[in-house]
This record gives structure tokens, C-alpha cells and sequence, in this order.
């Protein structure tokens, strides 16, 4: 059986919701009239995603996913677990407490964590409504993704598997470079479990992903120009054909393209611990 996802949609409050509609209005082509139509977008788009992922994983298991809107300091979406699991204690970072994301817990263990689900948060500016776009037919998929924008089933896809595992808690504060790749918070992830950082970089070892990358470890991002932290994929010390254009690149994607669960993003899930179909 698939991993299936029940989606909820949190109304925002009356103001946020009215500066969302004001920003639909701002644009020449909306996606939607109004909030209710955005957000009948947004379920759409996300349900595809959320069925992509659920088949990828050999359980019968129902996760929660809670979608908000970030009106406060918003950038770009964001996604993850509402919570983490204790799963023992970490061989590679003695001392430290090991924990799994909560949505992957769930999946793993058969039952939730004190925090269960995934929340996935929307910004409340431009880019919801003039960088990202909802696929009006997002089952069938049958339109073509507009040059010059962000496919919303892609950013779905994306922040769920950070919420899957794709998050680390080693350092790599741009303020500390001294303090890179270092446990300094008291826990760390099954993701960090797999990660080696050597001469100012960060590479992810895990057998099944080394052996996807042709033998050869998987150079996490930098958080150098404008690549993202080491919790994604691709940088310029070591080999990986699909560093620059997988679905968990750390380099700005190519607009107007859909991205899909790549063979190595499900290799690096199996080897932070999820049961992959």
C-alpha cells in the first residue's frame, strides 16, 4: 500500500487574505480571482505532489499535511516536519541524540511522533502569486509550464522531502564558517548520520546513495553565491550528473520545467532510513 496524505488548508487571517487577493489583482493573467480559488489551486497541485511521494514509499501509513500562509516574514515557500523523533543515539557524532523527521517516524515506525505531520508554509508576496504557478490541470498535466515560472507541484515535491529528511542540524551558519560542519546543537539528524564534511564542504555517503552516484559520495551544497545550505544537493568539489538540475538542487532552478523524484533523492531517503518501494 502507498503512503497516502491528508491535506488541510489553513485560512489566514482576514488581512493576509485580503493582500493576497490584492496581489492576484496586481497580476495581468491570475491564477485565481480570489483566495477560495488560490487556495482550490493550491490543494490541487499539492495532492498531485503528495500522490507522487506516497507511492514511492512501501507503507500503509496516512500523513498529515498542514498548508499556511506566511504573512509575517515571508520569502520562499518552506517545508517540514512538525516534529522529530528520538531514534537512539548517533555512531558518527558520539553524544549526540539521533532523531528521524516526524513524517518519516510515522512512515518507519507505525506511529506518530508527539508532533505528527508536515506543514509546508506559502509566502504572502510575489512570489506566490507572480513566481510560482499552479497547474490548472494538475492530474492530467497537460499545459506547459510558463518561461519565467516556478511549477507549484515542483515546490510541493520539493518541500516534502525535506520533510521526509532532507534537513540537517550540523552548523553551516554563513556568520561561522569556523564552525561548519560541527554538531553544536545537542541533536542531530539520520540525515547528518550520512554526512561527511571535508576541507569546507559537505558530501552525503550513504551507501545507497554512493552507489547511485556511480561509487562516488554526493556533494551537498555550499551556501556559497547563490547556492542553498547542505541540505540539498550540488556543489562544485565533487561529481554528481544530476547536481544542478535534480528536484533537491541547491542552485536556483530552471524555470518553466518540471522537476520529478530523481532515483538519487530516493537513494538518500533510503539511507536516512525510509522504506523505499
Amino acid at each position: 500500500m502507498p503512503v497516502t496524505f491528508a491535506i488541510s488548508i489553513t485560512p489566514p487571517p482576514d488581512d493576509v487574505k485580503l493582500r493576497i487577493e490584492e496581489l492576484l489583482r496586481k497580476m495581468p493573467e491570475p491564477a485565481a480571482a480570489d483566495f477560495a480559488g488560490l487556495r482550490n489551486l493550491v490543494e490541487s497541485n499539492l495532492s498531485v505532489a503528495a500522490g507522487l511521494w506516497g507511492r514511492c514509499f512501501r507503507a500503509n501509513e496516512r500523513v498529515a499535511i498542514e498548508v499556511v500562509f506566511n504573512g509575517v516574514d515571508p520569502v520562499r515557500a518552506d517545508g517540514r516536519s512538525k516534529g522529530a523523533a528520538d531514534v537512539g543515539i548517533s555512531k558518527r557524532y558520539p553524544g549526540k541524540t539521533l532523531i528521524m523527521e516526524g513524517a518519516a517516524y510515522q512512515i518507519v515506525h507505525h506511529r506518530a511522533p508527539p508532533q505528527p505531520g508536515i506543514v509546508i508554509e506559502l509566502p504572502v508576496n510575489d512570489y506566490l502569486t507572480d513566481e510560482m504557478w499552479f497547474d490548472p490541470d494538475a492530474a492530467g498535466g497537460s499545459q506547459d509550464v510558463p518561461d519565467e515560472r516556478v511549477d507549484a507541484v515542483t515546490v510541493f515535491l520539493h518541500e516534502m522531502a525535506h520533510a521526509f529528511g532532507f534537513n540537517g542540524r550540523l552548523n553551516q551558519d554563513p556568520a561561522r564558517p569556523d564552525l561548519w560542519g560541527q554538531a553544536t546543537q545537542p541533536v542531530v539528524s539520520t540525515f547528518d548520520e550520512r554526512v561527511r564534511f571535508h576541507d569546507g564542504n559537505f558530501f552525503f555517503d550513504g551507501p545507497s546513495a554512493v552507489a547511485e552516484n556511480g561509487g562516488l559520495v554526493v556533494p551537498l551544497s555550499d551556501r556559497r553565491g547563490n547556492n542553498n545550505d547542505y541540505s540539498h544537493i550540488g556543489n562544485g568539489a565533487g561529481k554528481c550528473p544530476l547536481g544542478h538540475c535534480d528536484l533537491m538542487t541547491g542552485y536556483p532552478w530552471k524555470r518553466g520545467h518540471r522537476y520529478c523524484i530523481s532515483r538519487l533523492d530516493l537513494a538518500i531517503l533510503q539511507d536516512v532510513g525510509l522504506p523505499i518501494a
